[in-house]
């Protein structure tokens, strides 16, 4: 079942972590739209152009602008949103590989 009108944004620096993240939001019905950026910098020139999504999914380990600097912008931008950080790590890496 899609929830009418709900979006979520995925923004991760690691391509094959965000494809994966998005692919699965993107099969499991939902979400009616799901975005995804590489970089604070990227998603941060889109504010305008887009409608705030209900979720978004930070990687807090971002280069350039960190996850935590881009979250305090959108959520700026975007006070309806609601942010969830993530934060992958070489550990875990190694336990999704078992």
């Amino acid at each position: 079942m899609t929830y009418q009108n709900k979006s979520i944004c995925v923004l991760e620096d690691q391509e094959i972590i965000r494809n994966g993240v998005v692919d699965l939001l993107s099969g499991s019905g939902w979400f009616e739209s799901v975005l995804s950026f590489g970089s604070g910098e990227e998603i941060i020139k889109q504010i305008p152009t887009l409608n705030p999504p209900n979720i978004i999914l930070i990687d807090i380990g971002l280069p350039g602008i960190d996850g935590i600097e881009t979250m305090k912008i959108l959520l700026n931008a975007w006070p309806v949103s609601k942010m969830l950080i993530l934060q992958f790590t070489k550990m875990t890496t190694m336990f999704l590989m078992l």
